[in-house]
């Protein structure tokens, strides 16, 4: 076994030696670069692609403990019949959801411009929602189409 390998670290145990008794081995290489690896201070940070356990468990602690907060994009919709884009373009990270409180259907879609026909999902009136499944992730921006200006709905990012 390559100890050694690109995206692994080794930490000797408690003996000082690196036999397979001594050693622990742990790929980085699915952490997000924004994750922090720990110090110099902590034991086997090369500041590059080797970080001790307790460094790796720090950025993982890190990762794990940040919730991603929501966004508001509630609003209305400005024109009747034409869709609009939510979150002003931005595609969401992580997931959303949107609520219709209006007292006619509206359409979204995340693959294209929302319209009755086609690919658009259909949330019902007075209070159908839709939220992302978990691990989902939008194919693009989402957009929405009501058939008449002035139809209210609540929306939120994360």
């Amino acid at each position: 076994m390559d100890l050694s390998a690109p995206g692994s670290h080794v930490i000797a145990g408690a003996g000082g030696g690196t036999g397979p008794a001594d050693a622990f081995t742990q790929s980085i290489a699915d952490l997000p670069a924004e994750a922090a690896l720990g110090t110099p201070g902590d034991a086997a940070f090369d500041g590059a692609n080797s970080a001790s356990i307790i460094a790796l468990l720090k950025a993982l602690l890190a990762t794990l403990g940040t919730a991603n907060r929501a966004a508001d994009g509630s609003g209305m919709i400005a024109t009747g019949g034409t869709a609009q884009l939510l979150f002003g373009g931005i595609v969401p990270p992580t997931g959303y959801l949107i609520q219709n409180l209006s007292a006619d259907y509206l359409y979204l879609s995340d693959v294209g411009n929302a319209a009755p026909a086609g690919a658009a999902l259909m949330i019902a009136p007075g209070g159908g929602y839709f939220e992302t499944p978990a691990n989902y992730r939008s194919v693009g921006p989402i957009s929405l189409y009501g058939a008449t200006a002035g139809q209210v709905f609540a929306a939120r990012y994360w």
